[in-house]
C-alpha cells in the first residue's frame, strides 16, 4: 500500500498541529502506573542531560543567564538547574483515569515567570512571539514534551510481543550461524544445506 502523502498547504499544517495534543493525550490517558513513571522519567532525563537536541539559546540569552547565577546558563528550559520544585523538569504530574493513569502538565506558576507550567511548557512546544521593550522576540520551538514522547513510544514498542519474538528469533538464527562458523563450515555451506532439505 502507498504511503498516504500529507498536505503541505498552511492551513492543513496548522490543523495537524492543533489535533497533536488531543492525539497525544488519548494515548498517554491509558499508560499504567509503570510506564507513567517511565516517560516523565524520560522528559526529566532528557531535559537535564540536555540530550533532546533542542534548538540551541542565543548567545545573548546565555550571558544574560550567566549573570543571573544560572548553573546551567547553556542548557535549554533548564538554565537554573532541576532543583526547583516548579521548574520545567518538575511540570508532569500523573492522575488517575478510568482506564489507567495519565500524566499531565502542572499547573502551578513557574518559579521564575508569571506563567503556569503548563502554559510555559506550550510555549516552549510550539514556541510564540512575545512583545517586549517595544520590539518582537521570537521563541523557537523546543518540543521536549513530544520528543520525550517519541522516545518513550519507541522504548515501549521494543517492548511488544511481537517485537520481543522477533528478537528471540533473530538470536536464535544468530547463534546456529555462529555454532556452525565455530565447527569449520561457512555460512554458503550452512545455507546450501538448508535449502536442499
Amino acid at each position: 500500500m502507498p504511503k498516504r502523502s500529507l498536505s503541505t498547504n498552511p492551513e492543513a499544517v496548522r490543523s495537524r498541529i492543533r489535533r497533536l495534543p488531543k492525539k497525544v493525550e488519548g494515548i498517554i490517558n491509558t499508560f499504567s502506573q509503570k510506564e507513567a513513571d517511565e516517560f516523565i522519567r524520560i522528559f526529566q532525563e532528557g531535559l537535564s542531560k540536555n540530550n533532546f537536541r533542542l534548538q540551541a539559546l542565543q548567545p545573548e540569552t546565555i550571558r544574560r543567564k550567566r549573570r543571573r547565577g544560572f548553573s546551567k546558563p547553556k542548557t535549554r528550559l533548564v538554565a537554573a538547574g532541576t532543583n526547583e520544585k516548579n521548574s520545567l523538569t518538575n511540570a508532569l504530574r500523573i492522575t488517575r483515569t478510568k482506564a489507567g493513569r495519565n500524566v499531565i502538565m502542572r499547573s502551578a506558576k513557574h518559579w521564575d515567570s508569571k506563567l503556569t507550567l503548563k502554559r510555559l511548557l506550550l510555549v516552549h512546544e510550539f514556541g510564540a512571539v512575545i512583545r517586549k521593550g517595544g520590539r518582537n522576540i521570537r521563541i523557537p520551538p523546543r518540543p521536549a514534551f513530544l520528543k520525550a514522547f517519541k522516545r518513550f513510544a519507541i522504548r515501549k514498542q521494543r517492548d511488544e510481543p511481537v517485537f520481543k519474538v522477533k528478537r528471540e528469533i533473530q538470536e536464535a538464527i544468530n547463534e546456529a550461524v555462529r555454532g556452525y562458523a565455530r565447527q569449520g563450515d561457512s555460512r554458503k555451506k550452512y545455507s546450501n544445506t538448508f535449502h536442499k532439505k
